[in-house]
């Protein structure tokens, strides 16, 4: 079967010398792998986004201490909490729009992306040489 898939390849090769068969298939494995990523992504800041907002019902409905010292330490304590949450929502969804943003720009200009990472693979050789 290997033997079949190289015939193949060499045949396209030689009627299509512009085209590459086996960079169309990582092309659209890496962009089906994008888009994958993005709605994983998607999916834990739906949850973080749950978690977060059950926090902060939790907290909102516990009653504060009278006390001056426990009470700024209670507050301190929520703000912390619920921050830390809604930062690790913000960061799982800033990724699912980055990974869904660059999902669509792979798919409507493919070429704009392979330049670019052309560029960035000359750039690292050349500063790897130097």
């Amino acid at each position: 079967m290997a033997t079949d898939m190289n015939a193949l390849y060499h045949r396209h090769m030689i009627m299509h010398p512009g085209f590459d068969l086996k960079t169309e298939w990582e092309f659209k494995s890496q962009c089906v792998g994008l888009c994958r990523g993005a709605i994983q992504a998607s999916f834990f800041t739906y949850l973080l986004f749950l978690f977060s907002t059950n926090i902060s019902k939790y907290f909102g409905g516990q009653d504060l201490p009278d006390q001056y010292t426990a009470r700024n330490i209670t507050v301190t304590i929520r703000t912390a909490v619920g921050g830390l949450a809604y930062l690790a929502t913000f960061i799982f969804g800033a990724n699912a729009l980055g990974l869904a943003g660059l999902t669509l720009k792979l798919a409507f200009f493919p070429d704009a992306v392979s330049a670019t990472s052309k560029d960035a693979n000359k750039q690292t050789k050349d500063e790897t040489s130097l």
